[in-house]
């Protein structure tokens, strides 16, 4: 899929708006958690779900716990959705543009897929604490390894400095 992931293909999404109206999201657990979902689609996903996407992760992450554009491309392509619509996924859910999805990135990408084929609209824009609420139904099924964090920024090495003359 051509420009999948890559800043030159992001590039040409531009940052306007792209007129999808407010999304209504989807959940599990009963008719009241699907109300609750209905008027919050960043709320928490079912424990099948998080399950899922946890496995989804981790069969996509490479050595640097990060999915690469192919990998994610990959796995978006199975949902059955126009490369447009996917492209438009991408765009909205790596949000640091680095051509790769952290955790919480791939976990907001998948839901917006699954959100867009059940007939859904998108959202116009993702923010980060609406992927933070998204990530973690998923974050404990998550083996750790490498960036496995919702923040894989956090989880590198602190500087070490080290001022002896020894």
């Amino acid at each position: 899929m051509e420009g999948f992931g890559t800043s030159g293909g992001l590039d040409a999404f531009g940052d306007e708006a792209f007129g999808f109206g407010a999304g209504s999201g989807s959940g599990g657990g009963g008719a009241a958690s699907a109300a609750a979902a209905a008027d919050d689609p960043w709320g928490r996903l079912s424990e099948e779900q998080g399950r899922q996407l946890a496995r989804q992760f981790e069969q996509s992450r490479g050595s640097d716990g990060f999915v690469l554009a192919e990998d994610g491309r990959q796995q978006l392509e199975r949902t059955g959705l126009s490369n447009e619509m996917l492209q438009h996924i991408w765009h909205l859910s790596d949000l640091d543009r680095d051509g790769r999805l952290s955790l919480r990135e791939f976990v907001c990408a998948m839901h917006l897929a699954e959100q867009a084929r059940n007939g859904r609209a998108l959202p116009v824009e993702v923010r980060p604490e609406q992927q933070v609420a998204l990530v973690r139904s998923v974050e404990g099924f998550v083996s750790q390894g490498p960036a496995a964090s919702a923040f894989p920024e956090a989880s590198k090495p602190g500087r070490h400095e080290d001022f002896s003359t020894v």
